[in-house]
């Protein structure tokens, strides 16, 4: 692992081993100062937003070049625009074949982590811009950039078994741990949806690629 690689994943070992404590200390005491109560969803999301603030912060100053010249440098620019529409597409059917039987097996059709983003729907208009941002924008280029291009990349260098789709899977598993709790069936969701976003990455190793499709995944799920 490279230095800008170990720069990124111990920024992010700093921010959620004590980001949590300080940040959710400072959310706690701004809100007790303006006189407003705060949910704990509430609260683990904009402490989670802040978080992916500052790895977005980071990521940008590491990473905003690699992801630049992989679109710049790029000679058929335009076939490299319609696969990542064409991929989005495809991402966004899964995953609304995902949510459905997620729907028919549990009864929801929001996950956990998805009612924790929606509890700050009530919340100012100032806090629901910079959630929207953070989800629709930040949250995918860290993701994507740790999982995908870090994480994926180190692990296939490792483990090589089944052409290195097994690394895949480990990661995709890791990504789906991420974002589902102790829950199996969310579990086995966003790890299906990490698996796609990895296949990707692997057949066409464009980290902006992924990124992109992540973005309009998160968007229109937003939107929605």
């Amino acid at each position: 692992m490279n230095s800008r690689n170990k720069k990124m994943v111990s920024t992010l070992i700093v921010m959620y081993t004590l980001g949590p404590i300080f940040v959710g200390l400072l959310v706690i005491a701004i809100t007790f100062a303006l006189g407003k109560k705060i949910s704990t969803d509430e609260l683990t999301h904009i402490v989670s937003c802040l978080i992916y603030a500052v790895l977005g912060i980071m990521a940008v100053k590491l990473y905003g070049k690699t992801i630049y010249k992989d679109i710049a440098d790029r000679d058929r620019k335009k076939a490299w625009f319609f696969q990542t529409l064409a991929f989005s597409a495809l991402y966004l059917f899964i995953n609304l074949i995902l949510t459905n039987v997620l729907y028919f097996i549990n009864g929801e059709m929001l996950t956990e982590n998805e009612m924790i983003i929606d509890s700050i729907n009530d919340s100012g208009i100032l806090l629901q811009i910079f959630s929207g941002i953070v989800v629709c924008v930040i949250g995918p280029m860290v993701e994507e950039i740790l999982f995908r291009y870090i994480y994926q990349n180190w692990l296939i260098s490792k483990i090589s078994f089944f052409n290195g789709y097994l690394a895949v899977i480990l990661v995709a598993v890791s990504f789906g741990a991420l974002h589902s709790g102790f829950s199996p069936l969310e579990l086995s969701y966003y790890s299906l949806l990490g698996m796609l976003l990895g296949i990707i990455y692997k057949k066409t190793d464009s980290i902006a690629m992924v990124i992109i499709i992540h973005m309009i995944n998160n968007t229109v799920g937003t939107l929605l």
